[in-house]
Formats: C-alpha cells, structure tokens, sequence
C-alpha cells in the first residue's frame, strides 16, 4: 500500500515538474517575442566611397550667338534645335509689317526727342547767360539747331524789361536823394554805405540798358549746335543759363540707344524681315518661336564643332571637393551606347547666379554633336579610413554631425545568450548616401550595431535578433 502511494506521489510530482518546464518555455516564448526584433550588421574600417553622377551637354568651341532687335513678331521658324545648317541659309522670319509699324514709331519718338532739352550730351557745351528776372517773350531755337557765334536765341519782354529799367532808375534817384540827407548831417558812415548800393544798381542798370539798346534779345556767343535750351516763352530768367552750345555735340545715352535700334530696323527691312545663319554648324539654342516676340538674350546659337568640342556640366558645391583641374573622367552618351575615355577637367568657373561651378572637360569624338546630353559620373574615397556603420542606424540628435547608435551587447543567460541593446553617442566626421564614418568608439570589429527594429529602443532594452 505504501508503495502505491510513493509511486503515485513520484508521478504526480513527475507531472509538475514537466507542467513548470512547459510553463517555463512558454513563458519564455511570450517573454521573447515582446521583445524588440533588430537586424545588426558589423562596424567596418574602411574608406568612404562618394559617387556623383551630373548630366551636361557637348559644346562647340566656336560658337556664334543670332542676335535680333527686341520686341519684334515672329511669323516663321525654319530651323529647330539640333538641325545642322549652312551659312546664309534662312533660319527665321519677322513680320514685316509690324516692323514697319516699330519703325515708323521709334522715327517719331527720336524726332520728338530731338527737339527736347534732353536730347544732347550738356558735356563740353558752352553755356548762354543773361540777366536773372527778365520775362522771356520768344525762344527763337530749339535742341538740334545749329547756329553761329552772334545769332539771336531768345527775345525778351521789351516792355517787362523797359518797366524794369523804370523802376530801377527811380531806386537810384531816391537812394542818391537819401545819401545827399546823409551829406547834409554829415553822417559820412551811412552816406558811404548808400554809396555802394547806388553803384551796384548802376551797373545793374547799365546791363539792363544794353540788352534794351540791343533789342532785347539775347545772342549766341559762339557757333555750334543747341544742345539744350531749358527755357520757354514766358519763363523769367534766372542765374542758370538760359541755353547751352556745343562745336561736337553728342545725343544722350537713351537717345543714342533708340537711333542705333532704328538703324537695325532699317537693315532688317532691306532684308523684307529674314534672318539668315551666320556661319555653317549646328543649331544648338533656340529661344523663339512662332508667334513671339524677339527678347534681349539671342534667339539662336549655332556651333561649328569643326574648330573642337567641350563638355560642359554645372556641380554643386558640396561636390567641388571631389573634382579638380586635371582629374580624367569617363563620359557616357546615348544612353551608354557612346562612351568618351579620357576627358580631362580644363577648367572650373562659378556660374553667374553663384549657386555652383561649371566644370569643362576636354572631349574629342567624331560621332557627337554640339549640344548632345552626355553624364559625368565619378567614385572619390574619402583620404581617412574610419569605422563606418550604416547611415540609417544613426538617429540624429541636434545636428546631422552628432547622433546616436545601438549596439548589442551578448550575454549568457539561463536559457543561452542573450542580448541588449547598449546607446552610444557618436560624432560623424564624414558620410556619404548611405553610409557614415564615426570617431573610434573602442568597439571590436565583431560588434553589432543595430540598423532596425521592430520597436522603439532604449539604453539597456532586451532584444532578439
């Protein structure tokens, strides 16, 4: 009986030893798979690998740009970007009456303009003065006439002038009436003071007189061209010249500009509107087409690539550390069907907006044309190795130079080894698309740095790999 009972009791517990392992295990299971689930790859030291890769476009050494006047109507285009053509051959048409209309305008505007004080250059013009405060009655020349040394400019008021005269005579005889008071009481001071007034009105007088005696007009004191005359009928003079006489005139800037763009015009209208191409080559930029109106840039570029070819690519500057003068590069066209060995970089410029560098490269091939779309794509490594770890393991804190990565730690543990992931800070001191390179952490080669994970990670979290 009481063996019975022992051998029952040694089952039972048998059970509860395996119902707790089971229990155990399955715990353990759950326990696990709450656990964060990461991938891990080692960290390296190796170089930096950078790549670039920037589309360009062949150019002709030689390279002649198709001006026309702004603002012209484009009626019809012959050519398109990449044909090749012939010198003289006809590469577009303007619209020949609306450039008469252009003209006809521009022929008024200058003829207006020239009649204007502002026509004319006033650099080296000789300047015509008269008495301040006389009423202009006639200006008898205008901007643009020319004249000789004695000629009458202006006319002024006689009968303004007369009234002048008048009053200035009777200011003298009451002043000389109040220097004699002055005699009379012997104040010799104030007699002398009156003095000097009664002279100064003298020889006002005497100025006034001349010009009444002369006609009342004012003549030009030296023979040339009106430059300017600021003054009109009706105007009272002042100190400032009343015209003004150059031996070599010269139009204003703007009025210079505007006859010069007549002068085109005019050309254009003996060629009926055509425009022809300058030289042999190949049309390379075409800013213009039908139905538009000619702008200040060139509405045409054509290449003659018998003189030589370029490649010519812009790059940002962040990759001007990785290209120099005399670096060889592989160029590839045609969706690779042309490759181009040994192009060397010639030179690098800042572009004119300053937002990167051109870079020219020297090209020799008998197959490609000005203005082909080639690439130009290079591999740098980096001068330092450092250990390299996966960019995308690195979460950024503040800056993109500092971050943080995980690393598992192993460990033996009841059941096998187990990890945890350990945070470390790092410092980048260069990087490229997809990689990083740190400061040394002390870390063995053999160290797992975690790249991704199921869950958020923290310093000392338990994880499955």
């Amino acid at each position: 009986m009481k063996e019975k009972i022992k051998q029952r009791a040694i089952k039972y517990f048998l059970i509860f030893l395996a119902a707790m392992l089971v229990l155990t295990f399955v715990s353990r299971m759950v326990y696990t798979e709450r656990m964060p689930r990461v991938s891990c790859m080692q960290i390296k030291d190796q170089s930096i690998s950078h790549e670039f890769e920037y589309a360009g476009t062949v150019e002709a050494l030689k390279s002649q740009p198709v001006f026309v006047p702004e603002g012209l109507r484009i009626i019809d285009s012959k050519v398109n970007q990449g044909d090749r053509v012939i010198k003289s051959q006809l590469i577009m048409k303007l619209d020949i009456e609306y450039l008469h209309r252009k003209a006809a305008m521009l022929e008024k505007e200058i003829a207006e303009q020239l009649e204007s004080a502002s026509a004319y250059s006033s650099e080296g013009s000789i300047p015509v003065f008269t008495e301040a405060g006389l009423r202009i009655a006639e200006v008898c020349v205008k901007a643009g006439d020319s004249v000789y040394a004695g000629q009458k400019l202006l006319r002024l008021d006689g009968e303004h002038l007369g009234r002048r005269i008048a009053d200035l005579q009777n200011e003298i005889n009451a002043d000389i009436s109040t220097r004699d008071g002055y005699y009379d009481s012997e104040d010799q001071r104030s007699a002398e003071a009156i003095s000097n007034h009664i002279d100064e009105k003298q020889r006002e007088l005497d100025r006034y007189t001349e010009i009444y005696n002369n006609g009342c007009n004012v003549y030009s004191s030296a023979g040339g061209v009106v430059a300017g005359v600021p003054v009109k009928a009706g105007d009272v003079t002042t100190d400032s010249a009343v015209a003004l006489i150059s031996s070599d005139p010269s139009v204003s800037c703007g009025l210079s500009e505007k006859q010069e763009m007549l002068e085109e015009l005019r050309k254009l209208d003996e060629k009926k509107g055509c425009i022809y191409s300058p030289t042999d080559g190949v049309i390379t930029a075409k800013n213009a087409s039908i139905g538009e109106f000619t702008a200040a840039n060139a509405v045409f570029i054509v290449s003659d690539i018998s003189e030589g070819i370029v490649f010519r690519t812009n790059i940002e500057e962040k990759d001007l550390r990785y290209i120099s003068v005399g670096d060889v590069f592989k160029l590839k066209f045609r969706n690779g069907k042309i490759n181009a060995e040994g192009c060397e970089v010639k030179r690098i410029t800042k572009t004119a907006d300053g937002s990167g560098y051109t870079v020219e490269l020297t090209l020799q091939s008998d197959k490609l044309e000005a203005g082909e779309v080639g690439y130009l794509k290079g591999t740098v490594l980096s001068e330092e190795k450092y250990s390299c770890v996966p960019l995308n393991a690195i979460h950024f804190v503040e800056s993109d130079v500092r971050g943080e990565i995980f690393v598992a730690e192993e460990t033996e543990g009841f059941f096998g080894k187990e990890y945890t992931a350990k945070k470390y800070s790092v410092t980048i001191r260069e990087k490229n698309d997809a990689d990083a390179g740190i400061e040394d952490l002390g870390l063995s080669p053999n160290s797992k740095v975690i790249v991704s994970s199921s869950k958020k990670l923290y310093d000392g979290q338990k994880i499955r790999i």
